[in-house]
């Protein structure tokens, strides 16, 4: 859809006259990605597991059929002039200088990054095994990118770009587009671009992304619009996990909730000293009782590189210590041929893990 409009607007620029067909292709892939995202949000916010889990983000499409129809409407047109508005204003931008172009979008890049080290109180992913260096830059690249082609309303989630931000960001690119036509109109060497019809196809999908915006705000349900603008970082949210969630995907009880909260990444974790005391008073009784997520996988998050020393209790460390030296002790041997005798690799990974005495 962007590319055509770029294609269409350089076509207009050098006095070629693009026919309708081609502005309707463009319009047609603005449909789609709205229909896409309006759809794609209903379903994540209706979602069994998305509401057990995270009860405090996920549930403002209300239970009313007209109502949330309404607020599914609203997402569409919402979403289709958030990005129409967005791919006038780039393309036109483009057009007359992909230097100015490219540097705007970079600069907005770096800010948002900034922006969400402020927010999140870390640059790095949230998701266990997303969290390394060129994972998260990656997920932020894609955030941003988002934020201007196709804005979910589920980015909104703490962790992600958070409600303040996606807050910020919505109304900073409704803001932004107006002074990036402009700025491409004064640096605009002579072309032939539609001044006339970029500005009142900018004003028009402008006025319906507010439409969509006052349609969801009106008809969702009441006690969620905070979430899509008052601050909450992903923390905040793990330690209401941690301390008042009863339930979630995992089970039911604060156990079955903790464990869940671990499965983030380590640096989302709650205070080092609550999160081992909780491994200590309870990991003899999971492994009598064996929970449901009391699993090999799930113990294996807790030798991650990344989880602090501190977050585990001394016997627990002894324990993951002697498996890693007994592994390392099969490493070297497999590593110097056959025949040698095979090594009790399991003894450390198996140790059973008592509380220390207090």
């Amino acid at each position: 859809g962007f590319y055509q409009c770029l294609v269409l607007l350089q076509m207009a620029g050098r006095g070629e006259t693009p026919s309708w067909v081609q502005w309707a292709s463009v319009g047609g892939a603005g449909l789609s990605v709205a229909f896409v995202v309006a759809d794609t949000n209903r379903g994540v916010d209706t979602s069994a597991n998305s509401r057990l889990n995270a009860p405090t983000v996920h549930g403002y499409m209300p239970d009313n059929t007209r109502h949330a129809l309404l607020v599914s409407f609203g997402t569409f047109l919402f979403t289709g002039g958030m990005v129409s508005s967005k791919w006038v204003a780039i393309a036109t931008l483009a057009t007359t200088s992909a230097t100015a172009a490219g540097s705007w979008l970079v600069a907005e890049l770096v800010v948002l990054f900034v922006l969400k080290y402020a927010v999140e109180g870390s640059w790095r992913f949230n998701i266990h095994g997303l969290d390394a260096t060129v994972q998260s830059l990656l997920a932020h690249l894609i955030f941003y990118l988002g934020s201007i082609a196709a804005p979910f309303p589920v980015f909104r989630f703490p962790g992600y770009l958070g409600p303040s931000l996606y807050c910020a960001s919505v109304t900073y690119q409704t803001i932004a587009s107006p002074f990036m036509l402009l700025l491409a109109f004064c640096l605009d060497g002579g072309s032939r671009l539609p001044r006339t019809g970029l500005w009142a196809v900018l004003g028009g999908t402008t006025g319906l992304l507010l439409l969509g915006a006052a349609l969801m705000g009106s008809y969702m349900v009441p006690e969620y619009r905070e979430t899509f603008y008052k601050h909450k970082s992903f923390r905040t949210l793990a330690m209401w996990m941690w301390t008042e969630r009863r339930e979630c995907s995992y089970g039911k009880g604060t156990d079955a909730s903790r464990a869940y909260v671990l499965d983030y990444a380590a640096w989302t974790w709650p205070p080092n000293d609550q999160v081992r005391v909780w491994l200590e008073e309870g990991w003899a009784k999971w492994e009598k009782e064996k929970p449901a997520w009391f699993t090999d996988e799930w113990k294996s998050r807790l030798r991650h590189p990344g989880v602090p020393r501190e977050a585990l209790p001394p016997a627990l460390k002894r324990t993951f210590d002697a498996g890693d030296v007994a592994k390392e002790r099969f490493r070297r041997a497999s590593s110097l041929g056959p025949g040698l005798p095979p090594l009790d690799t399991e003894k450390g990974s198996k140790a059973k893990v008592t509380p220390d005495p207090a």
